[in-house]
């Protein structure tokens, strides 16, 4: 009898177990669903959150991480008999309180919320209350569990804590990056808008009448005010000057039609009237399917180039006049030879006219002849005086067909009798059909002059030996005109005069200016040639040069 009776007080014991069990499996998933809503809930925790380091939970004094310990089970106590009186939910707030330590202070006070939280409901909330008991196999599993749910969340926070510092970083070197870049672009915009303004070129993008950008330099350039605005491309045009204006607008039409880049130059004229040289290089841009995007266009100010550019021409023609005087007033010995010939030669005329009319019966017909060869040398003296005149005079260059070798022979007649002084004989060849080159016939004519000059000075020094000068004049295929050579048989050039020989001011003579060569050179490379000398051997040296025909 003892042993049913006990039997069955075992069996109920097992059955309240059995349901106390599934009571607590039940809050047990209450209470993970309500570990879910916590970790949903993680944003209004991050805020809190910001007021501390995320990368760790030790950055708290320890005392104060294992005093939320306490703090979150005695609320969870606090919360439990409250709601033991409404609700059976006796695990959730221990959980909860589990989690928030684990959370907000780590796994070591997390354990210790878990010790505390068993603890508490043995005392206060399992039969018998308000004394411990050991701990059942239903304890075992629930504090199985609630160290797992703590190992979980810590992971989770931790792992939340990790991403949360590895975003704070990388929005921090992300900022840091934005911030170097940004003052690296700054700099770079300094340095470009210092650069254009340097040297005066600007950059503007455009299609159509709509501009879409214009640098600080084109509004310097163009004369524009920024802060009125982008003006539009009719105010544009209407500054280009009306000589240029249709000209550089069908260069970008065709550009744009082609699709290629253009370059060219134009004028612009300001509301005060200055004119202003610009060049421009455009590039037309186009998107994938071949339509026009924009035009974007670099202008440069070449306004104070150009105005160099004209006074170095005109110096450069003033030193030229004074070089060319000078190379006259050389010759003025030989230039009086030239017009004394045909002077006399007509006084002679003169004087046998005179006899023919004073014979009995005067001779008509000799007269006729004198009279003839008077005019014929007059005019001969006239030719002479008027190549000086032209040499001496101080006139543009300018732009003609020029047969070189017909210059070349007014030149060797101006020299000639310089050349016979210094016992210098003067040999020609030229080729025949010599094309007609394009030029200022008076600067090539100096260029020869020069040459020949100084080459019948540089046969003054030598003893004996033939002195001579050839001059040769040929068609040049691989230059596109002639070559014009100068060869004397003078004591020659030496390494270091031939390296300096063109140089401004370099001269090998006590009264030379060192400046004929120069000048010589650059009125051949304006004309499009080139000016060189080689030595000869055994002596001598050879000047030629090259100008492109007609």
């Amino acid at each position: 009898m003892n042993e049913s009776i006990h039997g069955e007080c075992a069996a109920s014991e097992l059955q309240d177990q059995l349901t106390e069990l599934r009571g607590r499996v039940t809050g047990l998933i209450e209470q993970q669903t309500a570990i879910s809503e916590v970790l949903r809930a993680g944003s209004g925790m991050r805020q809190v959150m910001e007021h501390r380091d995320p990368s760790s939970p030790t950055t708290m004094p320890g005392i104060l991480r294992y005093g939320i310990a306490v703090l979150s089970v005695a609320i969870a106590i606090g919360l439990d008999f409250f709601l033991l009186r409404h609700f059976e939910a006796i695990l959730t707030p221990f959980l909860l309180a589990v989690a928030a330590t684990v959370w907000y202070a780590g796994t070591g006070p997390g354990v210790l919320a878990i010790v505390l939280s068993v603890l508490s409901l043995n005392y206060f909330f399992l039969r018998p209350f308000f004394s411990f008991s050991p701990i059942s196999y239903t304890d075992l599993v629930y504090l199985t569990f609630c160290i797992f749910c703590a190992l979980a969340v810590g992971w989770v926070s931790g792992a939340r804590r990790r991403a949360e510092q590895e975003l704070r970083q990388a929005r921090e070197e992300l900022e840091a990056t934005v911030a170097e870049r940004t003052a690296s672009l700054q700099r770079s915009e300094r340095y470009l808008a210092e650069a254009q303004r340097l040297t005066h070129c600007g950059v503007t993008a455009y299609k159509g009448s709509t501009i879409f950008f214009g640098s600080e330099e084109i509004y310097r350039i163009w004369g524009f005010d920024p802060a009125q605005g982008v003006p539009n491309r009719k105010t544009v045009l209407q500054r280009i000057h009306p000589d240029d204006r249709d000209r550089l607008d069908a260069e970008v039409a065709r550009a744009v039609r082609e699709k290629t880049r253009y370059s060219t130059a134009f004028r612009i004229v300001l509301p005060d009237g200055t004119v202003k040289h610009l060049e421009s290089i455009g590039q037309p841009v186009f998107s994938t399917n071949g339509k026009l995007v924009e035009v974007v266009d670099t202008e440069i100010d070449v306004t104070e180039r150009k105005r160099a550019e004209e006074a170095y021409r005109e110096a450069q023609m003033a030193l030229a006049h004074a070089n060319r005087v000078a190379t006259m007033g050389q010759l003025t010995a030989s230039i009086t030879h030239e017009v004394n010939q045909p002077i006399t030669a007509a006084v002679t005329y003169a004087l046998a006219a005179r006899r023919f009319l004073s014979a009995d019966p005067p001779n008509y017909g000799e007269v006729n002849d004198a009279l003839s060869l008077i005019v014929k040398e007059g005019n001969r003296a006239g030719e002479v005086v008027e190549r000086v005149r032209a040499l001496v005079k101080k006139v543009p260059a300018r732009k003609d067909a020029v047969a070189i070798d017909d210059a070349i022979l007014e030149v060797i007649a101006l020299t000639r009798a310089e050349a016979a002084n210094n016992s210098v004989s003067v040999r020609t060849q030229f080729a025949e059909g010599l094309p007609r080159v394009q030029g200022d016939r008076v600067q090539l004519q100096q260029v020869m002059l020069n040459l020949i000059v100084n080459a019948i000075q540089a046969m003054r020094g030598i003893g004996e030996g033939a002195r001579e000068l050839q001059i040769g004049v040929n068609a040049d295929p691989s230059e596109g005109g002639v070559r014009v050579g100068v060869q004397d048989t003078g004591p020659g050039l030496s390494s270091e005069s031939l390296s300096r020989l063109f140089e401004p001011f370099y001269t090998t003579k006590p009264e030379g200016m060192g400046m004929g060569l120069s000048i010589c050179r650059s009125i051949i490379e304006a004309h499009g040639g080139r000016l060189w000398a080689v030595p000869c051997e055994p002596q001598g040296a050879l000047f030629q040069f090259t100008i492109p025909a007609t």
